[in-house]
This record gives structure tokens, sequence and C-alpha cells, in this order.
């Protein structure tokens, strides 16, 4: 069964549109964050591993027509699923990395960019497809698990450069994302709701939206019967614990002797309290023929009059 990640993965590629230029953004977001790059005698050697199929035939595709060449790996299982791996040689490495703004070249040699190329973002729609890219490469999302679960969405970069210009790139786009770090990995955290559903829209996955919509409604609906029956626990405690006061103060009277004394009403409270013990006060006012304030105030009379026999204190 696929996760909610990989469903908005699945969605947003399978809505994709964009031009030559949005592919290289893409390309750069999704190989820069999914990828890892290795040197040996034999030169670089550049592969990446993703849990997406979606993602990972994608990737490829540009690739292909870009004229590189990749060898696709056995899936292999990863710590929780999953993963679909493949690799590319020294020659079309080189090309293609220096064609994304990953890789540079000078005159002190080959350099790694550590952030975002400024040319391949130079137009909103490739800002957008830059955005999905980095989604599709280290993008994760989920929806609440439990009663104390939250939805967001995280991306998980490996450099703290990189992390912070993406960002920067979603404030431009309304979604605000939270920085932090996760032992060598830096972190962007979006919980803000409506956060989450513009980043969702942007990324192209408009059922994703109304699936987290309706988990929103639906927890917020949760939550608002586990506020009422919280309620409801705590004034039947209150009811408890008041008609115990209660008992114990007709008990103390009728020791005393003091029940025949009573006025008629006094007496009519006393019978229905001590033969509907659990009972609230609404209930023994209706049964009175009287209102629940009206029952309150002969059980508080009661409650006053036991207090005042000999040993007994204010209760």
């Amino acid at each position: 069964m696929s996760t909610f990640t990989q469903q908005i993965k699945a969605e947003a590629l399978k809505a994709y549109e964009g031009n030559p230029c949005c592919g290289l953004a893409f390309l750069s977001a999704s190989l820069h964050t999914a990828g890892t790059l290795n040197f040996s005698d034999k030169g670089m050697v550049f592969s990446l591993s993703t849990e997406s199929e979606e993602c990972f035939s994608f990737i490829r595709a540009l690739l292909k027509n870009m004229g590189a060449e990749t060898v696709e790996r056995p899936p292999r299982k990863g710590r929780r699923r999953r993963l679909f791996t493949f690799t590319m040689n020294a020659a079309d490495t080189r090309a293609v990395l220096r064609e994304v703004g990953i890789l540079t070249e000078g005159e002190e040699g080959l350099g790694l960019n550590p952030g975002v190329d400024p040319y391949l973002i130079e137009n909103d729609c490739c800002l957008k497809n830059y955005v999905l890219g980095a989604f599709c490469g280290c993008g994760y999302a989920f929806l609440p698990q439990g009663r104390g679960g939250s939805a967001h969405i995280e991306f998980v970069l490996k450099s703290g450069v990189l992390a912070g210009q993406l960002a920067a790139i979603l404030a431009g786009f309304g979604v605000s994302a939270r920085l932090t770090a996760r032992g060598e990995s830096a972190v962007l955290y979006i919980k803000d709701s409506r956060s989450v559903s513009d980043l969702l829209a942007l990324l192209g996955a408009s059922r994703a939206v109304l699936k987290f919509s309706e988990v929103l409604v639906y927890k917020e609906a949760s939550n608002s019967v586990n506020r009422r029956n919280n309620c409801m626990l705590a004034n039947m405690d209150k009811s408890f614990d008041a008609a115990i006061r209660q008992i114990e103060a007709i008990r103390a009277l009728e020791q005393a002797g003091a029940l025949s004394a009573l006025p008629e009403t006094l007496q009519e409270a006393v019978r229905l309290r001590k033969e509907f013990p659990s009972e609230g006060l609404e209930e023994l006012a209706a049964r009175a023929g009287i209102s629940k304030s009206g029952m309150n105030h002969r059980m508080r009379k009661l409650s006053e009059l036991a207090a005042r026999l000999p040993g007994r204190g204010e209760s």
C-alpha cells in the first residue's frame, strides 16, 4: 500500500507541466537532494535512490532526454521499504551535473555548488518545478496518527545552504517552513495547515489537498467530540460529588432525628435524593415539577441544616 508521500509524488508527476528549462530545474533539485556523488580511480560515479517508483522513472526519463545513460540497480530493501536505484557513469555525471548547476569547473578545478544555481530558477515556472524536484528527492508528507499526531510536510536535506534557499523559495509562494537540524541533516518543517495545503496545491496534487482537508475536518470534529465528552465527564464528576455530599447531609439529619421537622418541600427533596441517588439536580427537579435552581436551593438548605448540627463543621 502506497504512503501519503508516494501518492502525492505520483499525482504531482502525472500532472507535471513544464518547459525544457523547468526540466533542468526539476533535475537540479531532485539530483541534489536524492543523489550521491562518489569519487574513485575510475572518476566520478553518481547514484540516486528513491522510494518512489514514479520519481525514479521520471528522473531517468529526463536524463535520457539529455542524452545521459543510467543503469538501473535491482530494487533493494531499505530500512523500512523498497528503494529504487540507478547509477550514471563518469562522463554523463560530469556533463549532467554541470548542466543542472551542481558541479562547477574553474581555474581551481571541479567544485560542488552547495546551493541553488540562480540561473535555473529565473522563471516562476522553474521555481515551481524546482520545489517539485526537491519534494521528489527529499520530501515527506505525514497525516495525523492517533490523538496526538499532526499533519505536516518535511524536506530532509544534506546541505544547510540548500535548505535555507529552499525555505526562501517556499516563502515566495506563501509557504511557511521552519528550518531545524536533525543529526547531520537540515530539515524544513511545514506544519501550518494553510501552508501544507498551499504546498500540495503548488505541487499539483489536488487530490492530496482534498484528502488533507478531509483529515483536518475529521480531526477537528473528533477533537470537538472529545472536548464535549471531557466536559460531560467533568460535569458528571461534579454531579456525583454533589450527590455524595447531599446524601451525607441527609444521613446526618436522619441520625439526628431532624427529618420529620423539615418543611414538606425539603422532605420531598430528601425522598427524591434517597430514591434516585445517581441522578443530577435537573432530573430530580423534573420529578418534583420545579426548576433546577429550585432543587439546588433545597439541597443547599439541607446541607446548611446538617452543618449546624452539633459536632459537624461547615462543609
